[in-house]
C-alpha cells in the first residue's frame, strides 16, 4: 500500500488539518518527471531541478511541515496534561479526610462526580492514544519524503541527514507518555473505589500497587505478541480496568506522577553447556524447569535480586520457587558455599509461624542448589525488557504485564578463547558497569538479538479464577479465556490469540449477572469428555429445513414445465419450412431439460449437506444465471432472425409478403396458434398445482 493512502486512512478527523501535507511535498518534488535522455530508466535528477527548487522543498519540509506537526504535538500533549490536572482537582473533594469523613456528604453527588470524572478520563485516554498514532504516522511521513527526495533529486544534496538532526532536537516522536499514564491509572483506581468496583482487598490510597509477593506461586499464563504500533493503545485499554503496578515501593506518588518511568527488568538465564534445559522447554518435556536471576533497574542502584526456579506442569501451569539474595552472595551461592544460614537462623529465633517460613526457605535453597549442581548450570543468556504491569490493589488473582524493548544478549563463556562473560564472574561487567540500555548499540551484532514486538502476558493465580464474581468481573474486563469456560464442543480446542481473548464479551449487566461460574478442577485421572452426550446421537434436523429444500425443487420443476410447454407449442405451431422457429423450440427444450436436471441435482446435493450438517453456503447462482442469460440470448436471436426475414422479403418484390410458405417466416396464424397452446399448457399446469 502506498504511504499516501496509508496516511489518509490514519487521519484522526478532528486533527485532519494538522497532519503532514504529503501531497504538497510530492508536488514540490515533481516525482513524476524523469529525464528524457535516460536510457536505463533510472530516477536520476531531471535537468529542470534547480537550486531554487531544492531550497523550496527543504524549506517546506524542515521549516513549515515539521514545525507545524511538532507545535501541534507539543500543544496537544500540554493540553492533555492540563486536563489531567483538572480531573485531579475535580476528584479532590472525594478524598476521605483523616477522621474518616467525606468532604461531600451526599453519596449520590459523590457518584455523579466520579462518573463525570470517569468520562473526562476516557476522553483524555482516547486522545492520548490518538496522539501517539499521530506522532508515529507523521514521523514516518517525514522519513518517506526525505527518502523519496534523496532517491529522485539527491544527486547533489541529501536531505535525510539534515532531517535527522532536526528531529533529534525536537521532542516530536520522542515524548515519554509513562508519567501521564501513571497519573491516569491512579485516578482510574480512585474512581473505581468510589464507585464500589473494587474487591475487599488491602486498603490503598488510590495509587498504583506495589509488587511485594514472594515465595512459591502456581499460576496459569497466556502470552501474546503485540505490534509496536499498538502498544500505547493496549496500555490505555488495560489501565481503564486495572491500575498500574509499581515495582519500587520507595517511589512516592508525587515522584511517580512526575518522573517515574516503566522499569527495566533484567533476567539472567542458566543452562548447561549442551543447553539441556532449553531443549526440554522446546520439546515441552513434562517437568521441564528453568533457572534465572532477576532484578529491576541497574545493579549500581543495588536493587533486590531474586533467584527463581520455575517448573512447568500440564498445559500452561507452572510452579515457581523464588529466593531473595544479595549481589555479594550470588557467586558463593551458585558454587554451593553460601546457604543463607544467618537468615534462616534469624527466622527460626522468632515465633512458630515464622519458623515454618524458615523451614520452607531452607528447602527452597537446597532445591535450587541441588538443581544447579546436578544440571551443571551456568549463566548463558541475558534478557532485558521494559515492563508495564497492571494489577488490582490487594488482589493478586490476576496480573497483566506488557513487555517492550526486549533484547536477548549472550552471557555464556562456552568459548574459552573468546568468552562473552568472564568465567570467574556471574554476569557481564561490561554491560552492568557501563549501565548500557536499549538498544545496546555498543554490543556486537552477533551477541544480541532485538525482538521486534511487545509481549503481553496474562497470569491467573491458581489456574482458575474463583467462582464468585471478582472485582475484575465488575470492571467489565472478563473473558472466556480467563474464566476457563470450556470451548464449544463443535470447535477444536485452541489457544487464545490476540487481544480478542480478553475483550469484554458483553457490556450489559444482565450478561454479567448470568455469567456461568468457572468449572471446578477434575479429580486426578479424570479428563473432560471431548464430545458431550447431547451431541453424540444422530443429527436431528427440523422439518422446515427439508420442506424448504423441497419447495425449491418444485419451483425448478415448474420452470421446467413452462419452458417445455413453450418449446412444444412453438415447435408444433411452426411449419415444416420454418427452420428458425423449430430451432428456437429445440433451444427452449434444452433449457427446460437443464432446469429440470439442475433442480434435481441441487435438491439431492442440499439434502446431503443437511444430513451432514455442513457449514457450506447453500446459495448457488450458476443455474439461474444460465437459464436467464440463455433465454435472453434466445429472445434476442429470435428478434434478429425475424427482422432479417422481414427485410429480405421486402427486398424481393416478386415474392408474396407474408406468405405462409416462405421459408424462415412465421405467419400471424402460426404465432397465434403457438400462444394458444402455451396458455392452455400453463392453465393445465396451474390446475395440477405445479
Amino acid at each position: 500500500m502506498r504511504f499516501g493512502l496509508t496516511l489518509r486512512k490514519s487521519i484522526y478527523p478532528p486533527w485532519k488539518d494538522h497532519y503532514i501535507d504529503y501531497k504538497k511535498l510530492k508536488l514540490l518534488l515533481r516525482e513524476h518527471e524523469t529525464r528524457d535522455d535516460s536510457q536505463d530508466g533510472s530516477d536520476d535528477e531531471s535537468p529542470e531541478w534547480t537550486d531554487q527548487d531544492e531550497e523550496t522543498f527543504v524549506q517546506e519540509l524542515i521549516n513549515v511541515q515539521l514545525d507545524k506537526v511538532n507545535a501541534f504535538q507539543v500543544n496537544t500533549y500540554k493540553q492533555l496534561r492540563d486536563r489531567t490536572s483538572d480531573c485531579e482537582a475535580k476528584l479532590e473533594p472525594l478524598v476521605v479526610k483523616d477522621d474518616g469523613s467525606h468532604q461531600v456528604k451526599d453519596a449520590d453527588q459523590r457518584r455523579q462526580m466520579a462518573e463525570s470524572a470517569m468520562k473526562d478520563l476516557d476522553t483524555i485516554t482516547k486522545e492520548l492514544s490518538e496522539l501517539e498514532k499521530y506522532s508515529r504516522i507523521n514521523f514516518t511521513g517525514f522519513l518517506k519524503a526525505a527518502k523519496k527526495h534523496d532517491r529522485k533529486r539527491g544527486t547533489r544534496y541529501k536531505v535525510r541527514p539534515l532531517l535527522q538532526v532536526r528531529l533529534s532536537q525536537l521532542p516530536f516522536n520522542s515524548e515519554d507518555y509513562s508519567p501521564l499514564l501513571y497519573r491516569l491509572s491512579t485516578m482510574y483506581s480512585f474512581i473505581h473505589q468510589n464507585l464500589g468496583q473494587r474487591g475487599s482487598g488491602q486498603p490503598t490510597d488510590g495509587g498504583p500497587t506495589v509488587d511485594t509477593h514472594l515465595g512459591q506461586d502456581a499460576y496459569t499464563s497466556h502470552k501474546f505478541w503485540v505490534h509496536m504500533d499498538n502498544v500505547l493503545e493496549v496500555k490505555t485499554y488495560i489501565l481503564r480496568r486495572l491500575p498500574v503496578l509499581v515495582y519500587n515501593p520507595s517511589v512516592s506518588t508525587k515522584d511517580l506522577q512526575m518522573t517515574h518511568k516503566d522499569p527495566t527488568i533484567t533476567s539472567l538465564y542458566f543452562d548447561s553447556p549442551k543447553f539441556e534445559l532449553y531443549n526440554q522447554k522446546v520439546a515441552k518435556t513434562p517437568g521441564a524447569s528453568s533457572l534465572r536471576l532477576r532484578w529491576t533497574g541497574q545493579l549500581r542502584d543495588r536493587p533486590e535480586i531474586f533467584l527463581e526456579k520455575k517448573a512447568m506442569s500440564d498445559g500452561d501451569s507452572s510452579k515457581e520457587v523464588r529466593v531473595r539474595i544479595k549481589e555479594k552472595h550470588i557467586e558463593s551461592f551458585l558454587k554451593g558455599e553460601y546457604k543463607m544460614e544467618k537468615i534462616i537462623n534469624r527466622m527460626e529465633s522468632r515465633d512458630v509461624p515464622v519458623s515454618d517460613n524458615a523451614e520452607a526457605l531452607r528447602r527452597d535453597v537446597e532445591e535450587i542448589q541441588s538443581f544447579i549442581r546436578e544440571q551443571r548450570l551456568e549463566p548463558v543468556l541475558r534478557a532485558t525488557f521494559t515492563r508495564t504491569a497492571f494489577q488490582i490493589p490487594g488482589d493478586d488473582k490476576l496480573r497483566i504485564s506488557l513487555d517492550t524493548d526486549l533484547a536477548l544478549i549472550r552471557e555464556d563463556s562456552l568459548d574459552l578463547e573468546r568468552p562473552c562473560r568472564d568465567p570467574d564472574n556471574w554476569h557481564r561487567t561490561d554491560i552492568d558497569d557501563r549501565e548500557m540500555e536499549f538498544p545496546f548499540s555498543e554490543i556486537r551484532s552477533g551477541e544480541i538479538s532485538r525482538f521486534p514486538y511487545a509481549l503481553l502476558e496474562i497470569k491467573v493465580r491458581g489456574g482458575n479464577l474463583p467462582s464468585d464474581p471478582s472485582p475484575l468481573d465488575r470492571n467489565q474486563f472478563p473473558s472466556k479465556n480467563l474464566e476457563n469456560h470450556p470451548p464449544p464442543p463443535s470447535l477444536p480446542p485452541s489457544r487464545p490469540s490476540g487481544l480478542l481473548s480478553f475483550i469484554p464479551l458483553t457490556m450489559s449487566r444482565y450478561a454479567t449477572a448470568h455469567r456461568q461460574p468457572s468449572s471446578p478442577p477434575l479429580p486426578p485421572g479424570v479428563r473432560a469428555p471431548r464430545t458431550w452426550l447431547k451431541d453424540s446421537g444422530p443429527v436431528r434436523v427440523e422439518a422446515k429445513v427439508w420442506l424448504a429444500n423441497q419447495r425449491t425443487f418444485i419451483k425448478w420443476q415448474h420452470i421446467c414445465v413452462l419452458l417445455a410447454t413453450l418449446s412444444l407449442g412453438l415447435y408444433n405451431a411452426a411449419s415444416v419450412e420454418n427452420t428458425i422457429a423449430r430451432s428456437l423450440a429445440i433451444v427452449y427444450t434444452c433449457f427446460a431439460i437443464f432446469a429440470g436436471g439442475w433442480g434435481w441435482w441441487m435438491y439431492v446435493t442440499r439434502a446431503r449437506w443437511i444430513r451432514e450438517r455442513s457449514g457450506r453456503d447453500f446459495d448457488n447462482v450458476a443455474g439461474p444465471m444460465v437459464v436467464c442469460l440463455g433465454l435472453a440470448v434466445a429472445l434476442v436471436l429470435n428478434f434478429w432472425f425475424k427482422y432479417n426475414a422481414k427485410v429480405w422479403n421486402e427486398d424481393e418484390p416478386n415474392s408474396p409478403k407474408g406468405s405462409a410458405t416462405s421459408p424462415g417466416n412465421v405467419t400471424t396464424q402460426d404465432v397465434e396458434g403457438a400462444w394458444m397452446l402455451v396458455n392452455q399448457a400453463a392453465a393445465a399446469a396451474g390446475r395440477r398445482g405445479l
